[in-house]
């Protein structure tokens, strides 16, 4: 899905993201959590909801060198890409956000694969 979507339903939509994410961090306290996106806006506000719900100890985010792979070829841009995979790669367990008008990555499904992770899909 390519379409865009409007600024009330971005913003729902981070919200649920957010609230996923937080749901996540709180039935997984023995674990770290590694936040990978290719929204800034998104990691940053998982960023600030860690640190609110007090997780942020446990977050693995960068929200630098952000870009869609397939159109923008920096080298920053393609290293946090690569870097993001691998850190999938050597999870146990990968959840994928697949709420609302979320364009359905591969990303995800293709770490896990490679890294013999379990792939948990999240939806509404």
């Amino acid at each position: 899905n390519n379409a865009t979507i409007d600024s009330a339903s971005q913003n729902e939509l981070l919200e649920k993201c957010i609230a996923s994410v937080r749901q996540i961090a709180m039935e997984n306290t023995d674990c770290n959590i590694l936040a990978v996106s290719d929204s800034a806006r998104f990691l940053q506000a998982v960023q600030q909801d860690a640190t609110i719900h007090d997780y942020v100890t446990r977050l693995l985010i960068d929200a630098d060198n952000i870009g869609h792979i397939d159109v923008n070829h920096a080298d920053d841009v393609l290293c946090k890409a690569f870097t993001d995979f691998y850190l999938l790669c050597q999870c146990r367990q990968i959840h994928q956000l697949l709420l609302g008008d979320m364009y359905h990555s591969q990303f995800s499904r293709y770490a896990a694969y490679v890294g013999g992770a379990t792939l948990l899909a999240v939806k509404e």
